[in-house]
């Protein structure tokens, strides 16, 4: 009798397509293999298998049998048998006498494996094309979709989003993130709109969780915002000037080459739209 720990947090297909392999030794008899299909007992399942009859002279010592689980599927591990950390069941095979055939008596082997999770970790990174985000905190959602366990809770073939702040220039981790089974979670990383920047470029912000030697990183890159205006001058005199009276400004807005604007009085000059950073001054 075969039992999984854990067929709970896995699909009803893959527990179904696990197939379990034993090899069994009966004295005097040849050596042979067993492979078992799942078979759903109550809420649950187990792989079952019952030997035909072996026999021996009454005069003789019960049988020797030895009994071991082979060829394990992947991601599948032992875990005990009739209790014992030994993978194989060893003893004499019980007896049935002629007259007990309405109560026949087995040998019974109990094996329990489990399987082993897979984890992965998101990382998401912020990337920013201005030194004046490094370090501004952005806001993320992070959504799982499928059967995991996540923070020592575990969700069944549902979604669960919970949120992340990374700063700008850095990345931060999910965490471990686990599932059982082939299929891993597909997750989805949305950043949540800022004051100081947008969006200008995503990579890999959704997919499927696989279960490879490396972290699946999320790379968002910012800009700031950008907000602009003019320079106005007006020049205002007091007292007696002659009209055409002109005066001169140098003006240098910014990192742009100063230049020279000549007003008269009354006049207003307006400069061209200059843009800039919100995050600058």
């Amino acid at each position: 009798i075969k039992t999984l720990e854990n067929a709970d947090k896995v699909s009803k297909e893959y527990v179904e397509s696990l197939k379990f392999t034993f090899r069994i030794k009966v004295e005097n008899y040849e050596e042979y293999t067993v492979t078992l299909d799942a078979k759903k007992v109550d809420n649950s399942y187990a792989w079952e298998y019952k030997s035909g009859k072996f026999n021996w002279r009454s005069d003789e010592e019960p049988l020797d049998y030895e009994i071991e689980e082979i060829n394990l599927p992947e991601g599948v591990v032992f875990v005990s048998a009739n209790g014992e950390s030994n993978i194989k069941v060893t003893g004499q095979l019980i007896e049935n006498n002629a007259n007990e055939q309405d109560a026949i008596k087995f040998t019974v082997a109990e094996y329990l494996n489990k399987i082993e999770p897979k984890e992965k970790e998101i990382i998401i990174e912020k990337k920013v094309v201005s030194g004046s985000l490094n370090g501004v905190p952005f806001s993320f959602n992070v959504t799982l979709t499928g059967s995991f366990e996540y923070n020592g809770n575990f969700y069944y073939n549902t979604s669960y989003t919970f949120p992340m702040t990374v700063n700008g220039g850095s990345s931060a981790s999910t965490g471990a993130i686990k599932w059982y089974g082939e299929k891993g979670p597909h997750y989805d990383v949305t950043e949540i709109e800022s004051e100081k920047a947008e969006v200008i470029s995503v990579l890999n912000s959704s997919g499927e969780l696989t279960d490879n030697a490396t972290a699946t990183i999320v790379t968002f890159t910012n800009e700031p915002k950008k907000t602009g205006g003019y320079l106005e001058i007006e020049k205002v005199v007091e007292g007696q000037i002659q009209v055409d009276d002109e005066f001169t400004f140098e003006v240098k807005i910014g990192d742009n080459d100063p230049y020279q604007i000549s007003i008269k009085a009354g006049e207003v000059y307006r400069s061209d739209y200059y843009e800039w950073y919100v995050t600058e001054s």
